[in-house]
C-alpha cells in the first residue's frame, strides 16, 4: 500500500519542480526544498514524477493526460482537485507522512492510497 500525494504549481515549470526534490546543498542537513517546504521524510527519485504543460506542448494538459501518464489509476475526484487551465506542472508524490498541504507556489492534495505502482 502506497500513500499519494497529487500536487500543482501554478509557478513552477517542470524542471523547476523537479528541483525541488534534489538535496539542497545550501541546507545544514541537505535536506530538498520539498522536504524542507512539506516536512515529511525523505523523497526518493523513485517516488515523485512531474508532468510539465511545456513537455506536452502538443497535447491537451488536461486531467485524462495526466490519467494515462501517472503510474497508477487516479480515481477521477482526485485529478478533478488540479487546476489544469494555470498550472504550469503536475505531479504525484509517494510518502507516508506531509505537516502541510501548501507553499507559495506549491499545492498537494491527498492523501490517497493506492495498492501499488503501475511498475511494481
Amino acid at each position: 500500500m502506497h500513500t499519494i500525494y497529487i500536487g500543482q504549481s501554478l509557478d513552477f515549470s517542470e524542471k523547476e519542480m523537479r528541483e525541488c526534490f534534489d538535496i539542497d546543498t545550501n541546507h545544514s542537513k541537505r535536506i530538498s526544498k520539498f522536504e524542507q517546504w512539506f516536512g515529511g521524510e525523505y523523497i526518493s527519485a523513485g517516488s515523485f514524477e512531474v508532468y510539465g504543460r511545456n513537455d506536452f506542448a502538443d497535447y491537451n494538459f488536461d486531467k485524462e493526460l495526466i490519467s494515462r501518464l501517472l503510474p497508477f489509476s487516479p480515481k477521477s475526484e482526485w485529478l478533478e482537485k488540479l487546476d489544469f487551465i494555470n498550472s504550469r506542472c503536475v505531479f504525484y508524490v509517494a510518502t507516508e507522512f506531509i505537516d502541510k498541504m501548501s507553499v507559495d507556489k506549491v499545492t498537494l492534495f491527498g492523501p490517497f492510497h493506492i495498492s501499488k505502482l503501475d511498475f511494481e
